[in-house]
């Protein structure tokens, strides 16, 4: 039995955010998705990002679950959770962005199968850079805030 069988690759994770970026093409601008999928001890997890391409917009949604709790073989669970994402996907960019994960794990249950999803849109870009600035332990040399 070949891996790919028992689970994703990452050439399928690959031509599966194609397709998002496919079906969503109207309302994506500059964003891509990329998707990833783990198998660890405890379950499989999947990452779905859509992100610019200088991560100034940098949203993972984040999904895990215990693929024996809910009786499904690993690929079955990873491709579950993608399905869910996808729906999730639909839903928050034809609504205008206004549906929201939460940041911190959260329980769903969805076609009978129970798994936790999180999500937080980012500003990677910013970040990078408040991140050099500490790393080099620069002074900020701004404007005063006033608090």
């Amino acid at each position: 039995m070949e891996a790919n069988e028992n689970f994703l690759t990452s050439h399928e994770c690959q031509i599966l955010a194609q397709g998002m970026e496919q079906k969503y093409a109207t309302f994506l601008d500059d964003r891509t998705f990329r998707i990833t999928a783990e198998k660890k001890s405890d379950g499989v997890y999947v990452t779905t990002l859509l992100s610019n391409s200088d991560s100034s917009f940098y949203y993972p949604v984040e999904s895990r679950i215990d693929y024996v709790k809910n009786d499904l073989i690993p690929r079955k669970a990873a491709l579950f959770l993608i399905d869910y994402i996808d729906v999730y996907f639909e839903e928050y960019l034809e609504q205008q962005e206004s549906t929201l994960l939460f940041i911190d794990w959260k329980d769903q249950q969805y076609e009978a199968n129970e798994f936790q999803i999180k999500g937080q849109i980012l500003n990677k870009k910013v970040e990078d850079m408040a991140e050099a600035i500490l790393s080099k332990g620069e002074k900020y040399e701004g404007p005063d805030l006033i608090v």
